[in-house]
């Protein structure tokens, strides 16, 4: 018969994979729904493949415009969108991500970025700093503006 310490490990292990399984979803239904859902705020809203975004860092890195280390700060980028700002139609980035700071990394581009956090819910206090960072927040198709957008 099995202890409890034995039940409580194979628990574990289902909670991980069940949390891995939720990113990959989390994942797929972004890369099919970030444009509807980021339309809000941008024109003409395309994802950007992870290849494409691999080969516009490397480009980058080439001309001068990052360092190895942005690279690096950057080629784990959850979600990259790019599309036109509204008013004036200006090439932007939205970029999806847990980090703030990556924003920053890939403004050295040229091309404004807007930071933007998703998933399927987040706490009060997290909420809070997004929106005082100036940061949207997507949970389902939901998009919250930041404070003052």
């Amino acid at each position: 018969m099995s202890s409890i310490n034995d039940l409580i490990a194979v628990q574990d292990r289902i909670d991980d994979r069940l949390a891995q399984m939720a990113t990959s979803f989390l994942k797929l239904y972004l890369d099919w729904q970030a444009p509807g859902i980021f339309a809000r705020i941008m024109r003409r809203p395309r994802v950007v493949t992870c290849e494409a975004f691999m080969d516009m860092l490397d480009d980058a890195v080439d001309e001068g415009q990052l360092t190895w280390d942005d690279f690096e700060a950057l080629r784990l980028t959850d979600l990259v969108l790019t599309g036109q700002r509204p008013a004036d139609r200006v090439e932007i980035f939205v970029l999806v991500e847990r980090a703030i700071e990556r924003a920053r990394v890939l403004e050295k581009l040229g091309r404004p970025v807007v930071p933007a956090v998703a998933g399927d819910r987040i706490d009060e206090e997290a909420a809070t700093l997004a929106h005082d960072l100036g940061v949207w927040c997507a949970l389902g198709r939901c998009l919250t503006a930041p404070r003052g957008a």
